[in-house]
């Protein structure tokens, strides 16, 4: 921690020493020594110690520590982008007690493994765990899962930074990290996970499963010694006639693990008993024959052959039967290989690498005898046989290696995809047909792809050691300095699109290093390592952990890898191991030798073979494996010794002859495989045909008859639309007419009142005066009937008196006494102003029309019922 300038003591050390300070005296001297008002003393180091008046204050002027600082104010961290901390205004944050924190590595997914690069849960961590906050410090980093291994990664560095007492000793020990960095060991321990690429590493194949394969006892036959009769022609020398169970688990108990027989069951004719000692006991089987031998699903060629698949499966199961439950429920099938590569492609369609063709839209495996429907859904995976798959095989679902030797797991025909039985019913409906011809590059087991590109080194490793030679041998840190992620990744897509399009010249890869990542990222993908398991323990046991190269050692180590590596390994290695002698050759400018490279790559190239349950229970990478590394550098040293002599690593008669056999297997059997899918093409094509002309004739008469159907329907429909609307119109028209008889009987009632001399007057003077405050103007004409005219006469007097007291207005009122109201009318009075201008009805029939427009609706309710079609209300 430092401030430039200053020099701050740890909180631990400053208690002691107030605390030695405060024992030497009595409370009283040590009261009358203190200052009410607190003191504070920034020390530079720059007076004499034994003059320094500050340092006698000590206990009075007290010094001011880290820990006080965070223990007051607490800690802030900048949280920007690294990408941008060039243009970052940090010069713009105001801070009264800024720091910087010293070398770190951080251990975040997107930083892994790089200096000075930690995020702001590290950056908390770290400040709390160097000022001596540990438990504080882990509890920050436990909200994470991955926060355990930042101290994993720093936990030596922040010992040492928290036992300073000086920002000029946590410099110091900083500095002597930094300078023991010239040597690759901390390049080593990041380079597990140095980047993206490795984690897509981790996530593509697991091996546990494969290492317990090659474990499980191999199947010892028990010869039968004595004469057998009517013994049948498909069983051999394992087959022991009529014996007993007791007989049987005598001979096998004596012949150990692994051992077989075949015996003659004493209750069924011709019905035989497979007998297999397993774990200390001896399990029996009834055996079948119908031109292959089988206990169950699987069919085998010979007796042999089945019960060294029965002991793996059995192996395979008393050691890892929780893990095998639990791999498919426990996958994510985003992280698959499948759907990672599926990616992959997409990415290449995106940026146009090659010019391959476009992805298909996704569809629906179909089923056929070799091969399987793939389905969330409906899954009948009795309906299908289980291919054979000749090279060692890993599930496209959850990664895992698909053990057995024949019927492994399922594989779908239309793009190849190979699973479990488990995976495989879990697996989504997004088959990609044209995956099934992509021949990748990366992720491929090294057989295969020998066998499926008939090239003895995949291209790939050929280029970059070629390019890499060629400019890059005197490039100061080959192999150990981490290229381009986004380059790495793009020359990935070129190889798995087509290797040999692929261009590594200068023009298009500037940076070595990017090759050398490529390199790692090929070698750190295969399925199986470069240095098999089974080769790398007869190699450390070779090796000794001694770099000393006599004939006989180099002629021991030669024949250990013809023997234990398969042909495809023995060539790659052999490429590789001579191209990084080359390496080291050049180490006085590359600063690489053969221990700085071994100790690089030796995770990469042997992978650790924990158990199952090893690596379930210690998910931590591992440290680098001192034998390993011996071994490795012992192969890179003396490379040109055993490497380039073509005679020891030469393949023997024995060798030619089986991998031949193993090509025309694999041969023959994608012979088959194509012709079974010609044969279902066909077939499927002329089903599709033919379901396609029926299906047209059926669509035209169905469409014939529904155009009939439609037209006898929507004539039906007018048809009933007009007889309703006419019964509709006339249920209206009755009652209009019934209203309107209403009305007209209401008129005839009002005119009757109007003849009355006694009720009439009284109505005629309030509808006078109604009118004469409706319009409250001086100058009006009233107009009536003819035969109320002398009415009027006498009425307008005391209506033109009344008006006045109610609205104050002189009105002056005459009478039109040429134009009057028709004789049957029910009576009242019209009003004139402004020379007709204004015209205010106030007669019987209009107060009529007014009250009828109010009354009608619910008159019409009363009297007929509410309508239901009206959405409103009246």
């Amino acid at each position: 921690l430092k401030m430039e300038g200053t020099s701050f003591e740890k909180c631990k050390a400053n208690a002691e020493h107030r605390q030695l300070s405060e024992d030497s005296s009595s409370d009283e001297d040590a009261e009358s020594t203190r200052t009410t008002i607190p003191l504070a003393m920034w020390d530079f180091n720059q007076c004499d110690v034994k003059k320094c008046t500050g340092r006698k204050l000590n206990g009075v002027c007290e010094k001011l520590t880290i820990g006080e600082i965070i223990l007051k104010y607490g800690i802030a961290a900048v949280d920007c982008s690294w990408h941008n901390i060039e243009s970052t205004a940090l010069g713009k944050l105001k801070c009264k007690h800024a720091r910087l924190l010293p070398f770190l590595v951080a251990s975040n997914p997107i930083n892994y493994g790089k200096s000075c690069q930690l995020s702001c849960a590290e950056a908390f961590a770290a400040a709390l765990f160097i000022v001596g906050f540990k438990e504080q410090s882990k509890t920050v980093m436990s909200k994470f899962k991955w926060g355990h291994g930042f101290f994993k990664l720093n936990g030596d560095l922040l010992e040492k930074y928290s036992q300073c007492r000086t920002a000029a000793e946590v410099i110091k020990v900083q500095s002597e990290f930094l300078n023991k960095q010239d040597q690759p060991t901390f390049a080593v321990m990041s380079d597990h996970r140095e980047d993206e690429e490795s984690r897509l590493g981790s996530a593509y194949w697991k091996n546990q499963l494969l290492l317990l394969q090659e474990s499980a006892v191999k199947p010892t036959m028990v010869i039968c010694e004595k004469p057998v009769k009517e013994r049948p022609a498909f069983f051999g020398a394992e087959f022991h006639g009529l014996i007993g169970r007791d007989e049987s688990d005598r001979l096998l108990a004596s012949a150990g693990e692994g051992s077989y027989l075949v015996r003659q069951s004493r209750r069924a004719e011709y019905s035989y008993t497979l007998c297999i000692r397993f774990d200390g006991q001896t399990k029996n089987y009834k055996l079948f024959y119908d031109g292959q031998h089988f206990v169950g699903e699987k069919r085998f060629d010979s007796v042999e052959q089945l019960v060294a698949d029965g002991l793996i499966s059995m192996h395979i199961e008393k050691h890892a039967a929780d893990y095998v439950r639990r791999m498919a429920e426990q996958t994510i099938y985003e992280h698959s290989p499948y759907s990672q590569f599926q990616r992959m492609r997409q990415r290449l369609k995106e940026h146009h690498i090659s010019g391959g063709c476009a992805l298909s839209p996704s569809c629906r495996c179909r089923s056929s005898p070799v091969g399987v429907v793939v389905v969330e859904d409906v899954f009948d995976v009795e309906q299908h046989q289980r291919p054979t798959f000749l090279t060692p095989h890993w599930c496209d679902y959850c990664g895992n290696y698909i053990w057995g030797l024949v019927g492994q797991g399922l594989k779908c025909e239309e793009c190849g995809f190979g699973a479990h039985r488990r995976c495989a019913e879990k697996a989504p409906q997004d088959c990609r047909p044209d995956l099934k011809y992509v021949k990748r590059t990366f992720g491929v087991d090294l057989t295969t792809f020998s066998m499926a590109h008939r090239m003895p080194v995949p291209h790939v490793v050929e280029c970059c050691v070629d390019e890499i030679e060629r400019r890059g041998l005197d490039t100061e840190g080959l192999y150990r300095v981490s290229g381009s992620h986004e380059q790495i990744e793009k020359l990935r897509l070129q190889f798995d699109a087509d290797p040999c399009s692929a261009r590594l010249c200068p023009s298009e890869v500037d940076d070595v290093h990017a090759l050398t990542g490529l390199l790692k990222l090929y070698f750190r993908l295969l399925p199986i390592p470069l240095v098999t398991y089974a080769a790398r323990r007869e190699l450390v046991r070779t090796v000794g952990g001694r770099l000393d190269a006599d004939p006989d050692k180099l002629k021991l180590v030669g024949r250990v890898l013809r023997e234990t590596l398969p042909v495809a390994h023995q060539a790659v290695l052999a490429l590789f191991a001579r191209h990084l002698h080359r390496v080291a050759e050049f180490s006085h400018k590359n600063r690489m030798t053969d221990d700085n490279l071994a100790r690089i790559l030796v995770l990469t190239l042997m992978t650790s073979s924990g158990t199952v349950e090893q690596q379930r229970t210690d998910p931590a990478p591992p440290l680098v494996p001192q034998f390993e590394l011996c071994a490795l550098q012992f192969l890179i040293k003396h490379a040109p010794k055993f490497c380039c002599n073509k005679q020891e690593m030469g393949l023997s008669d024995d060798d030619v002859k089986k991998q031949l056999r193993q090509m025309i297997a694999f041969i023959e059997q994608e012979a088959n495989e194509k012709a079974e899918e010609i044969d279902a093409k066909a077939e499927e094509e002329f089903n599709i045909e033919k379901g396609r002309l029926v299906q047209q004739h059926r669509s035209k008469i169905m469409d014939y008859y529904e155009r009939k159907e439609k037209q006898v329907e929507l004539q039906r429909k007018i048809q009933n639309s007009a007889m309703f609307n006419q019964a509709r119109l006339r249920i209206l028209k009755a009652q209009e007419d019934h209203i309107n008889n209403v009305l007209n009987e209401t008129r005839s009632r009002l005119l009757q009142i109007s003849n009355d001399p006694t009720a009439y007057p009284p109505i005629l003077k309030n509808l006078i005066i109604q009118a004469l405050l409706q319009l409250l103007e001086p100058e009006v004409t009233l107009r009536c009937r003819q035969k109320d005219l002398p009415l009027l006469t006498q009425l307008i007097p005391s209506c033109v008196d009344e008006a006045r007291k109610a609205s104050s207005i002189d009105c002056h009122v005459s009478i039109d006494r040429e134009n009057f109201l028709a004789d049957d009318s029910a009576g009242g009075v019209e009003v004139y102003t402004l020379g007709g201008k204004i015209r205010v009805a106030s007669t019987l029939e209009s107060r009529l029309e007014i009250i009828s427009d109010q009354l009608i609706p619910d008159i019409r309710v009363a009297v007929f019922g509410r309508n239901p079609n009206r959405k409103f209300l009246d």
